[in-house]
């Protein structure tokens, strides 16, 4: 079993894949709608008896879980709960919103945020809202985005950040309610870029979309003036603890059974992520705490059967990798000193011996990559093939190309990071 390459180019004489770093297969976690001391629920669906609060205490077992087990992923904190108030007026808030407000900020800053990256859900995850007057709309945040201009997805996305930023959480990306923006994905894509540029980022990323196929990788949303938005998937499947909201049972058994069958083998065995998507409403279970269960059985059962196969990581990591992968130039260039040699803008003479290097061009540099080159013509094989007392190096530091396959020199892979830099044999 390997990793999905996310992104396979040529040269003239090599097919270069980019993986994973590590071999290891990226596994994160999802929470949506969380907000200080309210059930979401009661806006979404008020003809069903749900609770109308949701207490700190879940939160302090959701962090207990994700420290217990390693989880990481993304986590919504909502800036404008249900249009109610705001989290940087706390005095706008409901009784209940009010009274858990600065334990929630506490703990999601000193426990939450160090493992998952925090997202703002539009601003309500109800009403939309006018940023001009800064007053509910009488339409829903779904509504309301299947129209908006990029510009005003940009507008309601940095007064979000700068909501949460008054109230002392760093947001990073953007999660949409429901499936808002969906049908307008360009300018909300857009807008999303918009918004990061103007907070001085150049990567931007956003939740929107479930997968029940292979097409789980992020996708490029927009990119534009050197900023660039991804799109991250969640693939795993359904919300594991939706259900217990109601009384039902969970649905883990579907993800991951206790035999190690279910939609996260299939996307383990196809060496693809794994996005798991839950609620804030789903941990609570309308005061069973189901959906911390479940995710302690799903949790439990991912180690037991995958081990150090899975790796937890953030959520923008994938961002990240999907960014550098989107952008990623590689051609074959003379080494230094010496004649011109294979170029990926057309045909090359041959050149026998290590006498060109690969040359990595990229926009949005990220952390560690595995890198694998594999042989398409005689010279590549011979390229590849170590001579004497040749080391592969990245940029003169020394690597250790680890043989793929057999051993034999049609493929090896190196582990560098994923920016601008040349792999060449030196000596």
């Amino acid at each position: 079993m390997d990793t999905h390459p996310w992104r396979v180019l040529r040269t003239p004489n090599l097919e270069v894949a980019i993986r994973w770093p590590g071999g290891r297969i990226p596994a994160s976690l999802i929470v949506d709608d969380p907000m200080p001391g309210l059930n979401p629920m009661i806006d979404h669906e008020p003809a069903h008896p749900h609770r109308r609060e949701i207490p700190n205490t879940v939160l302090h077992r959701f962090a207990d879980l994700a420290e217990r087990h390693g989880l990481q992923g993304k986590f919504t904190v909502v800036p404008w709960p249900l249009a109610l108030g705001r989290l940087d007026r706390p005095e706008t808030l409901p009784a209940e919103a009010r009274a858990a407000l600065p334990e929630f900020v506490e703990v999601v800053r000193s426990r939450i945020a160090p493992r998952f990256d925090l997202t703002c859900e539009f601003l309500t995850h109800s009403s939309a809202i006018d940023v001009r007057t800064e007053t509910p709309l009488p339409e829903t945040e779904r509504r309301w985005a299947s129209h908006a201009t990029a510009e005003e997805f940009a507008a309601a996305i940095g007064l979000a950040a700068r909501i949460l930023g008054d109230a002392g959480l760093v947001m990073d990306g953007v999660t949409s309610p429901w499936d808002a923006g969906q049908d307008n994905e360009r300018a909300y894509a857009e807008g999303v870029a918009l918004a990061a540029r103007r907070r001085g980022q150049r990567l931007a990323w956003y939740f929107l979309h479930f997968a029940s196929g292979l097409d789980v990788l992020p996708r490029i949303g927009y990119r534009d003036r050197g900023t660039i938005a991804v799109s991250v998937v969640a693939g795993g499947g359904g919300d594991p603890g939706w259900a217990t909201q109601y009384g039902k049972p969970d649905i883990v058994d579907s993800i991951l059974a206790p035999d190690g069958t279910g939609r996260a083998r299939k996307l383990r065995d196809a060496g693809l992520p794994l996005v798991f998507c839950t609620h804030w409403q789903s941990l609570y279970g309308n005061g069973s705490m189901g959906g911390i269960r479940a995710l302690e059985t799903l949790a439990g059962r991912m180690l037991q059967h995958f081990g150090a196969a899975v790796e937890w990581v953030p959520l923008r990591r994938h961002a990240e990798l999907a960014a550098a992968c989107a952008g990623l130039r590689i051609r074959e260039v003379a080494r230094r000193g010496e004649a011109p040699a294979a170029s990926a803008a057309g045909p090359a003479d041959a050149v026998a011996g290590p006498s060109w290097a690969l040359e990595f061009e990229e926009a949005h540099p990220c952390g560690l990559a595995d890198v694998e080159l594999r042989a398409v013509t005689d010279e590549g094989r011979r390229w590849l093939r170590p001579r004497g007392g040749a080391r592969l190096s990245w940029n003169a530091v020394a690597l250790a190309p680890r043989a793929v396959g057999d051993g034999a020199p049609e493929a090896v892979r190196v582990h560098i990071p994923l920016c601008g830099g040349r792999l060449a044999w030196d000596g």
